[in-house]
């Protein structure tokens, strides 16, 4: 599959490039909706950019929680329940263009500088870095996809 091009979603001269990949249940290559995710490792508050142009067709920024991994493991919840929670609790903003979505996950609450129907060009502010949904340390999940068939399906990036 092609890579889609994008710029990093975040200031490079500003912020080292380091990424993390979860590992067990929550890795990305487990899923084929996030097969090709990358989280970027970034401080609270670090802005975050529009990596592609495109329509916010999706904004949310008011949690608060956050749960660990480990915290998920201890409760014995499920995958599905954990998926479920997360959609819950996990601020995020979803940007669409043609049918190519773009995920960014993890912002804090009330940190989306974003609404539903903006038009965004690359570079522009989304929002800033927080500590909702499942995470264990400040940072940007970024995925792109598009539906193949029935499913959604992560789809390989290039950063410049």
């Amino acid at each position: 599959m092609k890579p889609v091009i994008c710029r990093y979603p975040f200031d490079t001269k500003k912020y080292k490039i380091e990424t993390s990949s979860p590992k067990g249940d929550f890795a990305h290559e487990r899923h084929e909706a996030t097969k090709y995710a990358t989280d970027f490792l970034l401080p609270l508050d670090a802005e975050v950019l529009a990596a592609h142009k495109g329509d916010v067709i999706y904004a949310k920024s008011d949690s608060d929680k956050h749960y660990t991994a480990k915290e998920a493991v201890e409760k014995g919840w499920s995958i599905d329940e954990i998926i479920k929670m997360a959609n819950e609790i996990t601020n995020c903003v979803c940007v669409k263009f043609g049918e190519i979505h773009f995920d960014y996950i993890h912002f804090g609450k009330n940190k989306v500088a974003v609404k539903v129907g903006d038009k965004l060009k690359v570079g522009d502010l989304i929002g800033y870095v927080g500590m909702s949904g499942f995470t264990d340390l400040p940072h940007l999940h970024f995925n792109a996809y598009r539906m193949i068939g029935k499913e959604w399906k992560s789809i390989p990036v290039k950063f410049k």
